[in-house]
């Protein structure tokens, strides 16, 4: 495997990632790839190039890339909207289609957490995805705001939205709010502690707006659009952020060919090197059959 860092322009900002190539002499050219696409907050050095190895060593070329805003690309600094990061994992596949390393009729989408609900909902509108591997998704971001909310704090949730949607509207300053008091779950605070102890440069804060987008933003609703495209949905038996049976709808609603893969851990276990191996492997298993 060898690693090139890359930019690539994304709704008028420079968006910086870098590719997994294959270097097994045997293995064809061009490559079928995958764009990988990292959780909330997350960045391309984060959590990911572990997945984006594995899939170089299968003979799948692996892209990961920091969204505008975080990282190593331009933009806003932690500006997070759905919108946003969706124009921007799409950008990314064109320009894999770009490269004569790639075949761009044999891209995938990969994604973790937030970017698992991005990866369902591009791979639904998005018809240059030929298949997706979405692990610990969400499809409806007001269940996921929602479930983990008593009926006041949903109601505070809600009334700081509009406090700050006013405010942006009088040109006001606007409050900030750690990311994970937006998430709000017991094990969405563990795992930001101690991501945060080790990467202290991962610390930030988000625009109320984040919030208010994410409350509106469905992937459920395009991903019946991905058949007769593949999707593979990998959910953690135990994970009070993305929650199994609000994952298990998404697969209900979406058409076949699919797959769903229950992992018995929580969110962050999914990340442990074992579990890493296992879903990693069954996302393998899939790119090799479906692209």
């Amino acid at each position: 495997m060898r690693t090139e860092t890359v930019s690539f322009r994304s709704e008028g900002s420079t968006v910086e990632g870098d590719i997994y190539l294959p270097d097994d002499p045997g293995i064809r050219l061009p490559h079928a790839a995958v764009v990988l696409a990292q959780g909330f907050t997350g960045t391309r050095t984060v959590l990911v190039p572990a997945y984006a190895a594995q899939f170089a060593h299968a003979g799948v070329a692996a892209l990961t890339f920091d969204y505008r805003g975080f990282g190593g690309s331009d933009g806003e600094r932690h500006r997070l909207l759905p919108a946003e990061q969706i124009d921007d994992i799409r950008n990314a596949i064109t320009y894999m289609t770009t490269r004569p390393d790639i075949d761009g009729n044999r891209i995938a989408l990969w994604g973790t957490s937030f970017g698992a609900a991005h990866a369902m909902y591009v791979g639904g509108v998005d018809t240059r995805v030929r298949a997706v591997v979405a692990q610990a998704g969400f499809g409806d971001g007001a269940q996921l705001l929602f479930d983990s909310r008593t009926e006041p704090e949903r109601r505070a949730l809600t009334d700081a939205i509009d406090h700050n949607r006013r405010c942006r509207v009088r040109g006001e300053p606007e409050a900030r709010v750690d990311p994970a008091e937006i998430l709000h779950t017991a094990q969405a605070r563990a795992f930001s502690a101690v991501m945060l102890q080790q990467l202290p440069e991962l610390a930030c804060e988000l625009s109320w707006q984040t919030a208010e987008k994410t409350l509106e933003y469905r992937p459920i609703d395009v991903v019946a659009r991905m058949a007769p495209r593949a999707l593979l949905l990998i959910a953690a038996a135990d994970d009070d952020l993305c929650r199994a049976d609000r994952l298990q709808a998404v697969f209900q609603a979406a058409n076949e060919p699919k797959r769903f893969l229950v992992i018995d851990t929580e969110h962050a276990g999914l990340y442990a090197p074992d579990q890493l191996l296992t879903t990693a492997r069954a996302a393998v298993d899939f790119f090799h059959a479906h692209l």
